[in-house]
Order: structure tokens, then sequence, then C-alpha cells
């Protein structure tokens, strides 16, 4: 049976989740609505257009995804505390039902 990560209920602080969040929304328009976002693109002023290579649009989603593992292994000072508070705060409540 699939076994849940104490802090499951926070993990929507990590910068990872919210990278993941992204990449897939940003792939699932790629690829489900390629010219809606193909519109939303020519929309785009010519500096922020100029920025990211024509090449490199496709690998968006990828790029993300990467950078989602790669968060995942940064230190997160701030949200691991939270977790962290989270994670005493249940098991205090745990406790004093024994």
């Amino acid at each position: 049976m699939l076994k849940l990560v104490p802090y499951w209920r926070s993990a929507w602080r990590l910068v990872s989740v919210w990278l993941g969040s992204i990449a897939t929304v940003v792939t699932t328009l790629i690829i489900g609505f390629p010219e809606a976002v193909l519109h939303a693109w020519n929309m785009l002023p010519v500096e922020i257009k100029s920025t990211i290579p024509p090449k490199y649009i496709p690998m968006i989603g990828a790029v993300l995804m990467a950078g989602a593992v790669l968060s995942r292994l940064v230190h997160q000072p701030k949200t691991q505390a939270v977790i962290a508070d989270k994670l005493i705060e249940k098991a205090i409540v745990e406790e004093t039902k024994l």
C-alpha cells in the first residue's frame, strides 16, 4: 500500500513541487493546445521573446522538471522549518491521544 511522507500536507511549500506543477501545466499546454501557445507567444513583446532562442522553447517543460529535481536537493530552511514544526505538532497530538 502507498504510504505518504509525514509532511505531505506541507509539501505544497516546497520549490520542487511548484516547479514540477508549473512544468506539468506548461508541457500540457504545449502538447494539448499548440495554437493557443503560439498565439500567446506571438503576443509577447519582442524584448521578452528575444531572451529565449526559439530552438529552446520546446525544452521549457523539461528544464522546469530538471529544476524541480535539483531544487529538492537544495536546503530550503524556511520551508523545512515550517514542515518540522508541523511534524512536531502532529507528534504531540498523537502522543496525547495515547
